[in-house]
């Protein structure tokens, strides 16, 4: 297994290709997946996928 460490940023860049950005966050538990149903969330509501 690997490490895990903690970074504290007061910005973070996601440099991955568009696709992977919102696959990255989601996985981390960053933020919350987004619903078109209730329009609630954030993560993928402008992937290009959409």
């Amino acid at each position: 297994m690997g490490r895990e460490l903690e970074q504290p940023a007061g910005l973070v860049i996601l440099a991955a290709f568009g696709l992977w950005n919102t696959h990255l966050m989601l996985l981390s538990g960053i933020g919350k997946a987004y619903n078109p149903r209730n329009r609630k969330g954030w993560s993928g509501a402008t992937s290009p996928t959409r």
